[in-house]
């Protein structure tokens, strides 16, 4: 079954006002992948500066596509939004007269909604409709599929909340990534308070995909990252920075947790007690933003375990400071 997507590069509006030749290499990258990937894959590409409309044969091809097209990207600090879905573009060739040029025209409704989906979509990453999400499943590639979330906003910047989304799965990510994709998110933030919103998608979309070996050898160090702990103070007074860090422990404690569901040695309540005791005194943040975050971020379950951690440990320090207040 055919998929189709529309994608836009980020950033290539910032990328002109710095120079014509930022602005030219942000173009000549993407273009770049595209074809290396067109003759990879020999998918129909129909591009256009910074974007591009794409039709790939089936589900492998699709997600091959952009799990290479990501990578080769990331390292060059590009970063792209997409939306996926099935169904064919259709499209047309309608020419203006020789040598005057040609025009593309994608007959398909499906071509629309996913401009429309990828339009609405404030963050980095691949979007996946319900009917891509279907066919996934369908084909048991449940694991290809990542719930994140992406900060909204309306035409004027306004803050309009949060709102859920199925991304493609990252491979395993190893702690340098992340530390990547973060000073990227930093320095984005920095320059544009909307810029920096679309970074929120790909974060907790790596968290989730955490490599089991950061978790349970680099966990300080992941904390400390997390926390923007390792971010100049100057920075860390960012909008909505401490929001974000909120949200990026949250999303740890999940995939903690469903590391544990998969590999029971994980001692999931120890790893979430040293998270807790990160934020000792404040637990409050915690017990106060829970019953409002998406289960994109953490599901019901585990936030409910997650409260109980927290509460038998504020317990046990009750007990232990009244046992030591008894004469």
């Amino acid at each position: 079954m055919s998929f189709v997507a529309f994608v836009d590069m980020v950033g290539t509006r910032t990328s002109a006002m710095i120079s014509n030749d930022e602005y030219t290499a942000s173009i000549n990258d993407f273009s770049d992948a595209l074809k290396q990937l067109s003759e990879i894959f020999n998918c129909k590409i129909y591009g256009y500066s910074d974007n591009a409309y794409i039709e790939f044969s089936d589900h492998t091809q699709m997600v091959q596509f952009f799990k290479l097209l990501r990578e080769s990207l990331l390292y060059q600090h590009r970063y792209f939004t997409a939306a996926v879905s099935l169904g064919s573009l259709q499209a047309k060739q309608i020419f203006f007269g020789r040598p005057k040029g040609f025009a593309m025209k994608f007959t398909s409704t499906v071509a629309t909604d996913i401009y429309i989906s990828q339009r609405q979509f404030s963050g980095i990453g691949i979007s996946l409709s319900d009917s891509a999400v279907r066919e996934l499943r369908s084909q048991k590639m449940e694991n290809l599929l990542c719930k994140s979330i992406y900060h909204c906003c309306n035409s004027s910047g306004d803050d309009i909340g949060f709102e859920e989304v199925i991304d493609l799965a990252y491979d395993p990510v190893k702690i340098e990534q992340l530390r990547y994709v973060l000073a990227d998110y930093i320095m984005a933030s920095a320059m544009s308070t909307r810029a920096g919103r679309y970074y929120l998608t790909p974060i907790i979309s790596m968290i989730k995909c955490l490599d089991q070996s950061v978790v349970l050898n680099e966990l300080t160090d992941l904390v400390d990252l997390l926390t923007l702990q390792t971010v100049p103070p100057a920075f860390r007074s960012l909008k909505y920075s401490d929001t974000y860090s909120l949200y990026f422990i949250l999303a740890l404690v999940d995939s903690v947790i469903s590391m544990r569901e998969k590999n029971p040695t994980i001692d999931a309540i120890k790893i979430c007690e040293y998270i807790v005791s990160r934020f000792s005194n404040q637990e409050f943040k915690f017990i106060n933003t829970l019953p409002y975050v998406l289960e994109s971020v953490i599901s019901c379950g585990h936030k409910r375990e997650f409260l109980r951690i927290i509460y038998n440990m504020k317990k046990d320090n009750n007990i232990t400071r009244n046992s030591m207040n008894e004469p």
